[in-house]
């Protein structure tokens, strides 16, 4: 039995329907029914139950399939790998990211692709999010690492979306909500707040206002730096309070207390890793492979 013949059955479970799985396979439904015949002879066990008016798994069939996807993924995952060491291949990757992805899941997706690929070039870029997406519109970016509420045609692009963030209270280590454990966005009333940058960050920025609203208050915004360590130093001085992402806390500064917020699903961000789909960059194709691999793994849940 080779790969071919698991995919003809793949596709029959999918839609338990012989004509639809051989119009999927480029085959006729004659030759897709003596196929499965065939695999279930080999085997020893039926696949399907099957008569004129449906076609269902049976329990072996039912187990088969998860089995028989992995095999495929995996046989397809060798081929892949295979074919790109024969080719020997260089490039160039360009990466472009939010400010504190760095901090959080890029470092890992970037090393396994190093790991597997050390004769890519990888040129990172660091930037806010309007310049990302026009290096990423003028093919001056492959991929992009960005909270993707503000993508504005997702019908151009690829996008994976994964590992939710929740957010936590940040204060001097001077404010007098510094040793407390958990916080209510509704004790925020009368704080003054820094936000982030609208230009840089404008998801969080208008989200942690909104937040604020539905609980009945207007946040007092004394100001909103362009940077996330200028934002963290006036948070220092106690100029102010704010909220950021778990992922980018930091534990080295003492200066700053990080305050469990408990309604923080409310500010929940999603990363994605965008791309658009008219690239034909080889990298691109290899970046996604690993990608994929690794959410499948659960590694980008962080």
């Amino acid at each position: 039995m080779n790969t071919r013949y698991l995919k003809y059955f793949i596709s029959v479970a999918k839609y338990l329907n012989f004509t639809k799985a051989a119009q999927e396979c480029y085959i006729s439904q004659t030759a897709m029914s003596q196929h499965i015949s065939k695999m279930e002879e080999e085997l020893g066990f039926k696949l399907f139950f099957r008569n004129n008016r449906v076609v269902e798994l049976t329990p072996g069939g039912k187990v088969f399939l998860d089995e028989a996807r992995e095999l495929v993924r995996r046989y397809d995952h060798a081929v892949f790998w295979g074919s790109v060491a024969a080719m020997d291949y260089k490039g160039v990757l360009r990466v472009g990211y939010l400010c504190n992805h760095e901090k959080s899941f890029l470092p890992n997706i970037l090393k396994e692709f190093h790991q597997r690929n050390p004769r890519i070039e990888i040129v990172l870029r660091r930037d806010n999010f309007l310049q990302l997406l026009d290096g990423l519109n003028n093919n001056k970016l492959d991929v992009i690492l960005v909270y993707p509420y503000d993508i504005p045609d997702p019908t151009k692009i690829k996008m994976k979306s994964f590992k939710y963030d929740n957010v936590a209270l940040v204060v001097s280590k001077d404010h007098p909500l510094a040793h407390a454990k958990k916080v209510n966005i509704d004790m925020m009333r009368g704080e003054n707040f820094i936000l982030y940058s609208e230009l840089k960050f404008p998801v969080m920025h208008t989200n942690i206002i909104n937040q604020c609203k539905e609980y009945g208050f207007e946040p007092k915004v004394i100001g909103a730096p362009q940077d996330f360590d200028s934002l963290l130093l006036m948070i220092e001085i106690g100029l102010g309070v704010t909220f950021i992402p778990t992922s980018v806390r930091s534990s080295n500064n003492g200066n700053l207390a990080y305050i469990e917020v408990e309604n923080a699903g409310a500010f929940s961000m999603e990363h994605s890793i965008v791309s658009l789909k008219e690239n034909t960059n080889p990298s691109l194709n290899i970046f996604w492979k690993i990608v994929d691999e690794m959410d499948k793994d659960g590694e980008l849940q962080g």
